[in-house]
């Protein structure tokens, strides 16, 4: 299975992953999509971006998820399982 991780030539816009077999992506979204943590304006082009994203996957027949991480404090193996576990049932789904 072909995995793409931060690629831009899908959407012209970074997808953290694309399977494109599948015509699947998976957005995986911490705080800086949800709090001002460099400012409003930054917070404001990720949101911006965000939407982008959602309906040119739409638009493109592709399948985007959306995973919020926001409320890990630190990315260690430990507190990262849920979300690997996550990502792994997306794609077995598809």
């Amino acid at each position: 299975m072909d995995i793409h991780f931060n690629r831009k030539d899908t959407i012209g816009s970074e997808l953290d992953i694309y399977i494109p077999s599948i015509n699947l992506a998976i957005e995986i979204n911490g705080i800086f999509h949800y709090k001002p943590i460099y400012g409003i304006d930054k917070l404001q082009k990720i949101v911006e971006n965000d939407k982008y994203k959602v309906s040119t996957c739409y638009e493109k027949e592709i399948k985007l998820h959306i995973i919020d991480t926001s409320k890990q404090t630190y990315v260690v193996p430990k507190t990262s399982k849920i979300y690997l576990d996550m990502i792994k049932n997306i794609i077995d789904k598809n």
